[in-house]
C-alpha cells in the first residue's frame, strides 16, 4: 500500500496547483519574480561598474539569473576566485565553461540572491581583489590571448567599465 501512495500525486495536491495554474497565479508570480531579478541584475551592475578596475566589461543579458563578467586581461578569474573563497565569496570562475579553458579573465556571477549589504559588501570586495590583481606587480599574468565573448557566441550586449 505505501509503494502504490507514494509514485503518485495526491489528489488534493494536484487540484490546488491545477486551480493556482488556471487563476493565473503562476503567471503573476513569474512576472514578479522577473522584475525583481532585472532590478538586482542592475544593482549589482552598478556595484560592479563602481568596484572593479577601468576596463572591466558586463553582459547585457536578455533574461536569466546570471551575469558574466570580461575582466581586465591581467586578472586571472581562478586566482580571483581563490582569493574570494578565503572571504567567503563565491564566483565561477570562466574556464570551468571551456573545454579549451577560455575565459582566463571572466567571471559569472549569481544575480539571484537577496540582494542585501552582505552582498553589496562582498562585490566591493571581490572588486578590490579584481583590482589588486589587476595592478602590473600583482598575480599571474595571462599570457595567452583571451577570446572575445561576443564572438565566441556569448551574450550580445555589453557595459564597459570606463575610467572614474
Amino acid at each position: 500500500m505505501k509503494w502504490i501512495s507514494s509514485i503518485t500525486t495526491p489528489h488534493v495536491t494536484a487540484k490546488a496547483a491545477a486551480d493556482y495554474l488556471r487563476s493565473g497565479g503562476f503567471d503573476r508570480h513569474l512576472r514578479g519574480l522577473r522584475k525583481v531579478l532585472q532590478t538586482q541584475m542592475g544593482r549589482i551592475s552598478g556595484g560592479i561598474a563602481q568596484s572593479f578596475p577601468q576596463g572591466t566589461a558586463l553582459s547585457r543579458p536578455g533574461g536569466g539569473y546570471f551575469l558574466w563578467v570580461e575582466l581586465p586581461w591581467r586578472v586571472n578569474a581562478v586566482a580571483l576566485r581563490d582569493l574570494a573563497i578565503q572571504s567567503d565569496i563565491s564566483v565561477c570562475p570562466g574556464p570551468i565553461f571551456s573545454i579549451a579553458g577560455e575565459f582566463q579573465n571572466f567571471i559569472r556571477l549569481n544575480c539571484a540572491l537577496q540582494l542585501d549589504e552582505k552582498v553589496q559588501d562582498a562585490i566591493r570586495e571581490l572588486g578590490k581583489m579584481a583590482h589588486d590583481l589587476n595592478a602590473p606587480t600583482k598575480g599571474k599574468i595571462n599570457t595567452q590571448p583571451v577570446p572575445n565573448m561576443k564572438q565566441s557566441g556569448g551574450a550580445e550586449d555589453f557595459l564597459s567599465v570606463d575610467a572614474k
